[in-house]
C-alpha cells in the first residue's frame, strides 16, 4: 500500500506527520517502509497512529534467528521469529507476534495472539491471546494461556 498525502488527509493525519512523510518519501512511500522509518526516527506515536488508521496487512515478517532493535518495532502484518524478539521501545503488530524464545519491549501490542515459548517482559501488553512460559504482568487486554 502506498502512503500518499491524499491518503493521510483522508485519515486526518496531523500536519507535522504528513509533512514528515512528504519530506522523507516525496509523493509516496510504501506502508511498511514508512512504519520502519517512523520507528527509526523515534516517532512511535505517529507509527502507532498510522497502523491504527490503515490497519493490518497479510504480510508475515519471518526471521530465522533473533529480532533485535535499538528502537521500536511496528509491523503491519504478523511477526514470526525462531529466536527471541527484543526492542528498546515498543513492539506493535497488526497481526500476531510469535517467538520461540522470549519477547521483551517497553509495550507490546498485537491484533492477534502474542506467543513466546519463554517469558514475555513488557510494561503493558495488549493482545487477544497471550501464551508464555509464565503469566506476564500488567496485561491490559487478553486471555492468558500457559505454554505446555
Amino acid at each position: 500500500m502506498k502512503i500518499t498525502a491524499e491518503l493521510l488527509a483522508k485519515h486526518d493525519a496531523c500536519a507535522d506527520g504528513a509533512k514528515w512523510v512528504r519530506d522523507r518519501f516525496g509523493e509516496s512511500g510504501e506502508y511498511q517502509d514508512v512504519l520502519d522509518a517512523l520507528a527509526g526516527d523515534a516517532r512511535d506515536n505517529w507509527a502507532s497512529w498510522l497502523l491504527d488508521a490503515l490497519g493490518t496487512t497479510n504480510a508475515v515478517l519471518e526471521i530465522d534467528g533473533d529480532l533485535i532493535r535499538t528502537c521500536s518495532i511496528f509491523f503491519a502484518g504478523s511477526i514470526k521469529v525462531t529466536g527471541y524478539i527484543e526492542a528498546r521501545g515498543d513492539i506493535k503488530a497488526g497481526g500476531y507476534i510469535e517467538a520461540r524464545g522470549y519477547i521483551e519491549a517497553r509495550d507490546i501490542e498485537a491484533g492477534g495472539c502474542i506467543e513466546a515459548r519463554d517469558d514475555i517482559e513488557a510494561r503493558i501488553i495488549w493482545a487477544r491471546v497471550i501464551r508464555a512460559k509464565e503469566k506476564p504482568t500488567d496485561i491490559r487486554r487478553g486471555t492468558v494461556r500457559n505454554q505446555k
